[in-house]
């Protein structure tokens, strides 16, 4: 006891002493924050699990997967146009074949057109609500049960219905098919020659429906 209240004395008649409270040990670090510094995410070893070094690749599709894309979204353009074509070259067979007088049968080449001009700001507006692949994907599928019911029309008005509800689902498939293009390709050669091909399907597609 002695000693120590001796150095306690000759550190306070020296020059100043830190306070006692600063002296006083800081809490020791929670082991858990360690713990979850030391653990890296779960996400970031996926790939060892595969038997792979490196990890995977995101964001970007592969060349291949770009390319089929092009090929099928482009296709998917000129299939849509066939039908307006394919109306113009017909209409009077199908005016005589129905009944239809000259004035009646404009509806049957009008109806496509007129119907997917009007629903395609509609249709890019869904899409960013829904997701464009959703809402290109629905067109699609609608668009093909539409053309199919067509085949069995047998009066001019169930004609240009089914024909209308098909220029609908084309304008849900074009403005969506833009912002596909956009989303997949960045800025550059190949993203041109995507935009480049859509644009050229439509009357390659009419041509060949007039055929």
């Amino acid at each position: 006891m002695k000693h120590s209240t001796s150095s306690v004395t000759e550190h306070d008649s020296g020059q100043g002493i830190l306070p006692m409270s600063s002296h006083t040990p800081s809490a020791p670090e929670d082991s858990s924050n360690k713990e979850s510094y030391a653990v890296s995410p779960p996400s970031a070893n996926n790939f060892l699990e595969n038997g792979s070094n490196t990890p995977p690749k995101s964001g970007v599709p592969s060349a291949l997967r770009q390319n089929i894309f092009m090929i099928f979204i482009t296709l998917t353009q000129l299939v849509q146009m066939i039908p307006l074509g394919a109306a113009i070259n017909s209409s009077f067979a199908i005016e005589a074949a129905l009944g239809a007088t000259e004035a009646q049968s404009v509806w049957i080449v009008a109806s496509y057109p007129l119907t997917q001009g009007t629903f395609v700001l509609s249709g890019c507006r869904l899409g960013a609500v829904y997701r464009h692949k959703n809402v290109f994907t629905a067109g699609c599928v609608w668009w093909t049960l539409w053309a199919l019911c067509g085949g069995f029309s047998d009066n001019l008005i169930s004609m240009c219905i089914v024909r209308g509800f098909c220029g609908i689902c084309g304008g849900l498939m074009i403005p969506n098919i833009v912002v596909l293009l956009g989303i997949t390709f960045p800025p550059g050669k190949k993203r041109n020659l995507s935009f480049g091909l859509f644009g050229a399907m439509a009357p390659v597609g009419a041509a060949g429906g007039s055929l």
